[in-house]
Protein backbone atom coordinates (compact mmCIF):
# COMPACT_ATOMS: atom_id res chain seq x y z
CA UNK A 1 0.00 0.00 0.00
CA UNK A 2 1.47 3.38 -0.95
CA UNK A 3 1.58 6.83 1.09
CA UNK A 4 -0.40 8.52 -1.13
CA UNK A 5 -1.62 8.71 -4.98
CA UNK A 6 0.81 7.96 -7.45
CA UNK A 7 -0.38 11.07 -9.41
CA UNK A 8 2.28 12.98 -6.67
CA UNK A 9 4.81 10.50 -6.72
CA UNK A 10 7.03 12.23 -9.62
CA UNK A 11 6.66 15.74 -7.98
CA UNK A 12 7.01 14.87 -4.68
CA UNK A 13 10.59 12.88 -5.30
CA UNK A 14 11.76 15.83 -7.23
CA UNK A 15 10.66 17.96 -4.37
CA UNK A 16 12.88 15.95 -1.73
CA UNK A 17 15.60 16.10 -3.94
CA UNK A 18 15.51 19.53 -4.47
CA UNK A 19 14.99 19.96 -0.54
CA UNK A 20 18.24 18.28 0.16
CA UNK A 21 20.38 19.49 -2.76
CA UNK A 22 19.53 23.26 -1.16
CA UNK A 23 19.89 22.69 2.35
CA UNK A 24 23.12 20.74 1.41
CA UNK A 25 24.39 22.47 -1.43
CA UNK A 26 23.51 26.55 -1.05
CA UNK A 27 22.33 26.46 2.91
CA UNK A 28 25.80 24.14 4.30
CA UNK A 29 23.69 21.59 6.51
CA UNK A 30 24.55 18.32 7.06
CA UNK A 31 22.91 16.06 5.54
CA UNK A 32 21.41 13.95 8.09
CA UNK A 33 20.88 16.73 10.18
CA UNK A 34 18.87 18.30 7.41
CA UNK A 35 17.36 15.14 6.93
CA UNK A 36 16.05 14.90 10.27
CA UNK A 37 14.88 18.53 10.89
CA UNK A 38 12.65 17.18 7.95
CA UNK A 39 11.40 14.30 9.46
CA UNK A 40 10.14 16.36 12.48
CA UNK A 41 8.80 19.39 10.88
CA UNK A 42 5.51 19.92 10.37
CA UNK A 43 6.53 20.09 6.47
CA UNK A 44 7.55 16.32 6.69
CA UNK A 45 4.50 15.35 8.16
CA UNK A 46 2.64 16.81 5.23
CA UNK A 47 4.35 15.40 2.90
CA UNK A 48 4.49 11.84 3.56
CA UNK A 49 0.76 12.02 4.00
CA UNK A 50 0.69 13.42 0.61
CA UNK A 51 -0.82 16.62 0.94
CA UNK A 52 -0.74 18.31 -2.44
CA UNK A 53 0.22 21.91 -1.36
CA UNK A 54 3.32 19.84 -0.26
CA UNK A 55 4.33 17.47 -2.41
CA UNK A 56 3.34 18.79 -5.75
CA UNK A 57 2.41 22.44 -4.55
CA UNK A 58 5.57 23.88 -3.67
CA UNK A 59 8.97 23.25 -4.51
CA UNK A 60 12.05 21.71 -2.81
CA UNK A 61 13.51 25.32 -1.79
CA UNK A 62 10.17 26.87 -0.97
CA UNK A 63 10.12 23.46 1.81
CA UNK A 64 13.69 24.50 2.98
CA UNK A 65 12.83 27.87 3.67
CA UNK A 66 9.20 27.07 5.18
CA UNK A 67 11.16 24.39 7.89
CA UNK A 68 13.74 27.15 8.21
CA UNK A 69 11.21 29.84 9.14
CA UNK A 70 9.55 27.48 11.16
CA UNK A 71 12.24 26.42 13.73
CA UNK A 72 14.29 30.11 13.26
CA UNK A 73 11.54 32.15 12.69
CA UNK A 74 13.59 33.76 9.78
CA UNK A 75 13.15 33.69 6.02
CA UNK A 76 16.20 32.37 4.52
CA UNK A 77 16.40 34.17 0.66
CA UNK A 78 19.81 32.40 -0.75
CA UNK A 79 19.48 31.62 -4.09
CA UNK A 80 19.70 27.90 -5.36
CA UNK A 81 22.64 26.56 -7.25
CA UNK A 82 21.96 26.13 -11.08
CA UNK A 83 23.81 23.43 -12.46
CA UNK A 84 23.35 20.74 -15.20
CA UNK A 85 24.26 17.55 -13.23
CA UNK A 86 22.43 16.51 -10.36
CA UNK A 87 23.95 15.91 -7.03
CA UNK A 88 24.75 12.96 -4.77
CA UNK A 89 22.30 14.59 -2.13
CA UNK A 90 19.79 15.26 -4.83
CA UNK A 91 19.73 11.27 -5.57
CA UNK A 92 19.54 10.52 -1.97
CA UNK A 93 16.29 13.47 -1.35
CA UNK A 94 14.57 11.66 -4.82
CA UNK A 95 15.46 7.66 -3.65
CA UNK A 96 13.90 8.03 0.06
CA UNK A 97 10.74 9.88 -1.34
CA UNK A 98 10.23 7.07 -3.89
CA UNK A 99 10.99 4.42 -0.73
CA UNK A 100 8.93 6.47 1.35
CA UNK A 101 6.30 6.55 -0.90
CA UNK A 102 5.96 2.75 -1.79
CA UNK A 103 6.62 1.37 2.11
CA UNK A 104 4.13 3.75 3.74
CA UNK A 105 6.41 4.76 6.69
CA UNK A 106 7.32 8.03 8.22
CA UNK A 107 10.82 9.47 7.84
CA UNK A 108 11.04 9.56 11.36
CA UNK A 109 10.74 5.86 11.37
CA UNK A 110 13.39 5.83 8.84
CA UNK A 111 15.76 7.40 11.04
CA UNK A 112 15.48 6.21 14.13
CA UNK A 113 15.77 2.65 12.39
CA UNK A 114 18.94 3.55 11.37
CA UNK A 115 18.77 4.84 7.98
CA UNK A 116 21.36 7.72 7.05
CA UNK A 117 21.50 9.77 4.03
CA UNK A 118 25.44 10.00 4.59
CA UNK A 119 25.89 6.61 3.88
CA UNK A 120 23.73 6.71 1.39
CA UNK A 121 25.53 9.30 -0.34
CA UNK A 122 28.44 7.15 0.38
CA UNK A 123 27.69 3.88 -0.56
CA UNK A 124 25.84 4.06 -4.20
CA UNK A 125 25.20 5.75 -7.35
CA UNK A 126 21.74 6.49 -7.02
CA UNK A 127 21.04 7.23 -10.11
CA UNK A 128 22.81 4.98 -12.07
CA UNK A 129 21.36 1.53 -9.64
CA UNK A 130 18.59 -0.01 -9.68
CA UNK A 131 16.09 1.49 -7.28
CA UNK A 132 15.05 -1.93 -5.92
CA UNK A 133 18.43 -2.90 -4.86
CA UNK A 134 18.85 0.03 -3.04
CA UNK A 135 15.10 -0.56 -1.53
CA UNK A 136 16.22 -3.98 -0.44
CA UNK A 137 18.74 -2.71 1.03
CA UNK A 138 16.72 0.36 3.30
CA UNK A 139 14.20 -2.80 4.32
CA UNK A 140 17.15 -5.12 5.59
CA UNK A 141 17.83 -1.86 8.17
CA UNK A 142 14.29 -1.65 8.94
CA UNK A 143 13.50 -4.77 9.59
CA UNK A 144 16.92 -5.32 11.72
CA UNK A 145 16.16 -2.49 14.27
CA UNK A 146 12.45 -3.22 14.44
CA UNK A 147 12.42 -4.27 17.53
CA UNK A 148 14.51 -1.33 18.56
CA UNK A 149 12.63 1.05 21.41
CA UNK A 150 10.94 3.49 19.35
CA UNK A 151 10.31 5.97 22.37
CA UNK A 152 13.50 6.30 23.67
CA UNK A 153 15.50 6.68 20.21
CA UNK A 154 12.27 9.36 19.04
CA UNK A 155 12.59 10.98 22.34
CA UNK A 156 16.32 11.09 22.22
CA UNK A 157 16.24 12.98 18.46
CA UNK A 158 14.23 15.24 19.85
CA UNK A 159 16.42 15.96 22.53
CA UNK A 160 13.92 15.47 25.04
CA UNK A 161 14.72 14.00 28.82
CA UNK A 162 11.88 11.94 30.17
CA UNK A 163 11.14 14.20 32.83
CA UNK A 164 10.46 16.54 30.08
CA UNK A 165 8.44 14.38 27.85
CA UNK A 166 6.00 13.55 31.52
CA UNK A 167 6.10 17.49 31.65
CA UNK A 168 4.71 18.35 28.70
CA UNK A 169 2.83 15.32 27.58
CA UNK A 170 0.81 14.71 30.88
CA UNK A 171 1.97 10.80 31.08
CA UNK A 172 4.09 9.71 34.27
CA UNK A 173 7.36 9.72 34.79
CA UNK A 174 7.19 6.17 35.95
CA UNK A 175 5.09 4.61 33.21
CA UNK A 176 7.84 6.30 30.27
CA UNK A 177 10.76 4.59 32.40
CA UNK A 178 8.62 0.92 32.07
CA UNK A 179 7.86 1.62 28.19
CA UNK A 180 11.37 2.51 27.66
CA UNK A 181 12.92 -0.31 29.61
CA UNK A 182 10.63 -3.04 27.64
CA UNK A 183 8.68 -3.87 31.12
CA UNK A 184 5.20 -2.74 29.51
CA UNK A 185 4.46 -2.49 26.20
CA UNK A 186 3.52 0.41 24.64
CA UNK A 187 1.53 -1.20 21.92
CA UNK A 188 -1.01 -2.18 24.26
CA UNK A 189 -1.04 1.21 25.60
CA UNK A 190 -4.31 3.72 26.07
CA UNK A 191 -4.51 5.27 22.86
CA UNK A 192 -4.60 8.74 24.56
CA UNK A 193 -1.33 7.72 26.30
CA UNK A 194 0.42 7.02 22.66
CA UNK A 195 -1.45 10.09 21.25
CA UNK A 196 -0.48 12.42 24.00
CA UNK A 197 3.20 11.25 23.50
CA UNK A 198 3.40 11.22 19.75
CA UNK A 199 1.83 14.93 19.86
CA UNK A 200 5.13 15.98 22.28
CA UNK A 201 7.71 13.71 20.20
CA UNK A 202 5.97 15.40 16.97
CA UNK A 203 5.74 11.77 15.41
CA UNK A 204 2.69 9.91 14.41
CA UNK A 205 1.32 7.57 16.97
CA UNK A 206 2.42 4.40 14.58
CA UNK A 207 5.79 5.44 14.97
CA UNK A 208 5.93 4.61 18.42
CA UNK A 209 4.16 1.35 18.29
Amino acid sequence: MSAYNELYIDDASCNLAEYLDYMVIDLKYNIDEAFELFAFSKIGHSFETGNPSTVAGISGTEMARKLIHEIKGLWEDTQPTQTIDRSREYWVGWTLAQYQWSRDISFLKMIESGIKCSKLADSYILHEADITKTFEQLDIIIEKNSNNNSLKRIRTYAQMTQRMLSEKSGVSLRMIQLYEQGQNDISHAQAKVVKDLARVLGCRMEDLI
